[in-house]
């Protein structure tokens, strides 16, 4: 096999992820997706690489039949918990609103001007409580999603990821020391992967010149 031949693969082979993390995504982050009936867990969507935003639009949807939003503000309704990519304090939120007999999750927010751009790319815009009511399993995901940058236009933000969703499993028996799972460590996995890839690669790169 010749280098070049060789260093073509290594280049097709740098993990996608690495390449994915450069662009601004919005990506779903769970405590746990095993969840004992009567215990909770939370969701984080975390903003990853975006620029000084002004806005979200959001719909999101669970599984009702299995899951309810726990409220996490002392208002009338059920509203799930900002994040600290925006500052709370210089928001207004024109919808907040869970609906667990619909599975359905309302967020529309901004900055109210002239409130200072967020200083960071990287941060959470909310967290959901979750609650398991009854064994069962579904999906929990982005439905739509709008953003504008500060000034104002429209921006495309990646949440292919998030749209496909995370299925979260209810469940009546006691939680096992490998059942309290996440996407990360699906991740780490292939990046593992990836990585030893890679190196087999290398390896065939050295010897090919020594000989």
């Amino acid at each position: 096999m010749k280098i070049s031949t060789i260093w073509y693969l290594l280049v097709a082979l740098i993990p996608l992820q690495a390449i994915a993390e450069t662009s601004p995504t919005l990506h779903l982050k769970p405590e746990k997706t095993f969840v004992r009936v009567g215990y909770e867990t939370t969701v984080d969507l975390m903003f990853r690489n975006v620029p000084p935003l002004y806005g979200v639009e959001m719909l999101m949807t669970f599984p009702d039949k299995f899951f309810e939003v726990v409220d996490s503000e002392k208002k009338s309704g059920i509203q799930i918990e900002p994040g600290n990519y925006f500052d709370p304090k210089k928001s207004h939120f024109l919808i907040n609103k869970a609906d667990n007999s619909k599975g359905m999750i309302w967020y529309t927010m901004s900055l109210l001007n002239p409130a200072p751009p967020p200083s960071n790319s990287n941060g959470r815009l909310c967290r959901l409580i979750l609650k398991a009511k009854q064994p069962g399993e579904g999906i929990i995901k982005i439905a739509s999603l709008k953003v504008a940058s500060y000034d104002g236009k429209p921006f495309k933000i990646d949440f292919a990821e998030a749209s496909k969703g995370i299925k979260l499993i209810a469940s009546d028996k006691s939680l096992g020391p490998n059942e309290s799972t996440s996407s990360a460590s699906n991740q780490t996995l292939i990046i593992i992967l990836l990585s030893f890839i890679v190196i087999l690669l290398l390896i065939i790169v050295v010897r090919q010149n020594k000989k």
